[in-house]
């Protein structure tokens, strides 16, 4: 679809051109040009390609209707009928015509517009018979969540959204290279976000209401973070597939969201850096993460530990070795 609509607009640009006027200090089309005799069959040429470009794109396949370039040949030839209309009308020789074969001008008008009409109702309907969406009817019913509350404020969900955060045009660069992703935003997303969980003021008062919080359901008292506490962070890496690699233009953890978080932990929650880890122990950490955050020269980002599935010969990386002393148990769907 994106080539089409290049393609199409590069013809429809190098054909208009000689035949329209441009504004000398923005460069639009400010008219058709009147000082060329060619310029008089500009319109109709015009008129009759969109009408013959949309029929061969649209008739074969509907849904290319809401093709941005469809669109445009839609009404162009729209207005071109219209235009013929019209002048069909004024003409002398059409008025001749139109006192003696008055029903036949009217038939003819009416199955010209309503043919080119017709197929744009169709297209239309087709389109929205396609993409009609089939409303979700949850078996529990509309807002009765399945299950026990549970959080600092039981069932409490929050999300935000800031387009200006991405800029990525799908094809320079990558989506989590840092010309691409604001930094400053997504941190104030963040905050945001953990200001909306908790209901508190401040990012450092947020912390210590859920550190309190997980205490306290995990029966070991009303207490904030404890210095020799360890925060491990367990991160999708799915995409990861090579030491230092990450698929390009996949799905995975966000590079300026980890570091906001980390940011978060040491900043606001007060955890030295030495006691956060970072890990996937199934996958690699790719570089983008790891270079991010041991870009920041201060000691508590340099002692950050990442790890992975394997050992890597850079500092703070290492492997995730399996504890076989404390197993885990869990079914398994065919019942081992």
């Amino acid at each position: 679809m994106i080539r089409t609509g290049k393609w199409f607009t590069q013809k429809i640009s190098t054909i208009i051109n000689p035949f329209v006027s441009h504004c000398s200090k923005t460069g639009k089309m400010t008219g058709i040009r009147n000082d060329l005799k060619r310029s008089r069959f500009f319109f109709p040429i015009m008129g009759l390609m969109a009408i013959v470009w949309f029929l061969i794109r649209v008739v074969p396949k509907p849904d290319r209707a809401a093709y941005p370039c469809q669109r445009a040949a839609l009404g162009i030839g729209g207005g071109f009928l219209a235009y013929v209309l019209i002048f069909l009308s004024s003409f002398s020789l059409a008025q001749k015509i139109r006192r003696h074969f008055a029903v036949s001008m009217v038939i003819a008008s009416i199955t010209v517009c309503g043919l080119f009409g017709g197929i744009a109702s169709v297209i239309t309907d087709t389109l929205h018979a396609e993409t009609a969406v089939v409303a979700l009817a949850p078996p529990e019913g509309v807002n009765q969540p399945i299950g026990q509350a549970r959080g600092i404020h039981p069932g409490r969900v929050v999300w935000v959204q800031d387009f200006d955060a991405t800029s990525w045009d799908g094809e320079k660069g990558l989506w989590w290279d840092e010309e691409n992703t604001d930094q400053q935003i997504v941190e104030t997303m963040f905050s945001k976000a953990l200001l909306s969980l908790t209901g508190e003021n401040a990012d450092s008062a947020a912390w210590d209401a859920l550190f309190r919080y997980h205490n306290k359901a995990n029966k070991r008292g009303e207490q904030g973070y404890q210095k020799d506490e360890t925060i491990v962070i367990k991160l999708n890496c799915n995409t990861d597939g090579t030491p230092g690699e990450r698929g390009k233009k996949k799905g995975h953890a966000s590079t300026q969201v980890v570091y906001a978080l980390v940011k978060q932990l040491i900043e606001e929650a007060g955890v030295p850096g030495a006691n956060i880890i970072l890990t996937d122990p199934s996958r690699h950490i790719g570089n983008p993460i790891y270079d991010k955050i041991r870009s920041n020269p201060k000691p508590d980002y340099q002692r950050i530990v990442f790890a992975g599935k394997e050992d890597r010969d850079v500092p703070q990386y290492i492997y995730a070795e399996p504890d076989m002393d404390c197993p885990i148990y869990f079914d398994m769907p065919d019942g081992n």
